[in-house]
């Protein structure tokens, strides 16, 4: 018997990479299909001194490298790695890259280090249990010069068993959601380590 979508929850696991292997990390997604934006302010238990950001985050422009035959793949993966930034208490997450006249003067007026994130959704594939994902970002500076890979992989399975066609958006979605989250955390990783 096959469950409508909402009565089934899938179970994303991501993996970090950056120039080293690092442990798997079990995300379950035990909410709604839909998540509630963050509440405006610093996190709980923080102080808003503690939430001044650091790092001008500018996401560029994702390729889809999947042929997954989805036409908001790179959309998707743009809002999952933007949500996903916005979580980071050291980062002002941007939509866009400015001309490079206007990049250092929000630089300066801000007093932020620049960062640029460009790359691709390289995979989003379908297996008989479930979907992964794999993101692979750039980490470049105001200048756009290279200064790190990240690359984060995500994975989302049915919990009834195997995905059926009705599963697989959400799945898909969930498990990019997993890839974005672990690109981010490594980022975060990078930028603790400047």
């Amino acid at each position: 018997m096959w469950f409508p979508r909402r009565n089934v929850r899938l179970a994303p696991r991501s993996r970090v990479g950056l120039a080293v292997v690092a442990p798997l990390a079990v995300l379950l997604h035990a909410g709604p299909w839909y998540e509630e934006p963050p509440l405006p302010g610093p996190p709980a238990g923080k102080s808003a001194a503690d939430h001044t950001p650091r790092y001008y985050v500018a996401v560029g422009p994702l390729d889809d490298a999947t042929g997954a035959g989805r036409d908001d793949v790179e959309e998707l993966a743009r809002r999952f790695l933007l949500d996903e930034l916005a979580r980071l208490p050291s980062v002002e997450p941007h939509a866009e890259i400015p001309a490079p006249d206007e990049f250092a003067a929000a630089l300066e007026q801000r007093g932020l280090q620049g960062i640029v994130l460009q790359g691709s959704v390289i995979r989003l594939s379908r297996s008989r249990s479930g979907v992964s994902a794999a993101l692979s970002m750039l980490v470049l500076d105001e200048d756009q010069s290279f200064r790190a890979m990240v690359r984060g992989d995500g994975d989302a399975r049915g919990r009834t068993g195997p995905l059926t066609e009705a599963e697989l958006p959400a799945a898909q979605a969930d498990a990019l959601r997993a890839a974005a989250r672990a690109a981010v955390d490594g980022l975060d990783g990078y930028l603790c380590e400047l």
